[in-house]
């Protein structure tokens, strides 16, 4: 048992050492200053860039919705400028009606008794 006491002690106590070391160490672990802000301007660019484009697609499509229904509904105009609609017709009023007087001599078909 001393052995294996004596063996976890030294494993316990290199792997902290290794453990702070590994974090004590500046050069390895922390970006300099420069860098660090280098790479956030970087990043900040990349999504700029990226939100310039979706803003600029966004843009283009509702333009084309816009030229596209300017374009429909000035087709749409012209047809209805372009082809003139047949006048119709002057109805004239009706004529008067002059009653004529019953010339014609027409027989009786029953006879009157009296």
């Amino acid at each position: 048992m001393k052995g294996f006491t004596r063996v976890l002690m030294h494993f316990i106590l290199i792997g902290s050492s290794f453990l702070f070391n590994g974090c004590s160490s500046k050069d390895s672990t922390q970006l300099p200053e420069a860098t660090l802000s280098k790479l956030v301007s970087d990043k900040v660019q990349q999504f700029m860039d990226a939100e310039w484009l979706d803003c600029q697609e966004k843009l283009m499509k509702r333009a084309n919705q816009l030229a596209d229904s300017l374009l429909i509904y000035k087709a749409r105009d012209i047809n209805r400028v372009s082809i003139p609609r047949h006048q119709t017709l002057h109805k004239p009023q009706s004529p008067v009606l002059i009653p004529l007087p019953d010339t014609t001599p027409v027989a009786p078909l029953w006879k009157k008794e009296e």
